[in-house]
């Protein structure tokens, strides 16, 4: 099926798994070859506000989700998951989307508080690296 998908604009139509909270309508944001972004309504077949079990789904076949690059990396290096689009960059939100780390402010950070921060910033900064080209 995913070789029918050439663009964002193709999702709507297709059968998509969403992440869902409460009773808001999903858009699925990306950003287009200009910049800028752009939002679709999507109408997932499956709804939940658990990313398992969106991912276990997506693995039996029942359709798109949009899941985080550390959810589904294991899936995709082992061929139970293909990415779809990766010249487009897909958030559900917002794409300032961070982490961030919060403590109490002291003249002296601990050592290992400090060790965890810089730990935690280096992973994430590499599991936004862009895929490799093929």
């Amino acid at each position: 099926m995913h070789s029918r998908i050439k663009h964002p604009s193709d999702l709507p139509r297709l059968p998509c798994l969403t992440y869902r909270r409460e009773r808001e309508a999903t858009t699925w944001k990306y950003i287009d070859q200009q910049g800028l972004v752009q939002e679709l309504p999507i109408q997932g077949t499956l709804s939940s506000n658990n990313g398992e079990l969106l991912r276990m789904a997506a693995m039996d076949g029942m359709g798109i989700a949009l899941l985080s690059e550390p959810a589904v990396r294991g899936c995709i290096q082992d061929g139970t998951l293909v990415r779809l689009l990766p010249e487009y960059r897909f958030a559900v939100r917002q794409f300032s989307n961070g982490v961030f780390a919060v403590f109490r402010q002291s003249r002296t950070l601990p050592l290992k508080v400090r060790a965890f921060v810089d730990f935690a910033a280096e992973a994430l900064r590499e599991d936004e690296a862009p895929p490799p080209s093929a």
